[in-house]
């Protein structure tokens, strides 16, 4: 996994690898802790990097 420039971002990667998502279909954009993953339509989903759990969560 190149190109992560935090602990977040890796483990939304990461989360989103282990689920089944083809990450050239969709965008990543980080905000703090918190990820917009967009796919080629527009559709969204919110997921979350929770540090003391070490888990992502969808919001």
């Amino acid at each position: 996994m190149s190109g992560c420039k935090t602990i977040a971002e890796y483990a939304v990667k990461k989360w989103m690898e282990n689920n089944g998502f083809i990450m050239s279909e969709f965008a990543v954009s980080m905000d703090g802790n918190t990820a917009q993953i967009t796919d080629k339509r527009g559709d969204c989903l919110i997921v979350q990097y929770n540090p003391k759990s070490r888990k992502v969560e969808e919001e």
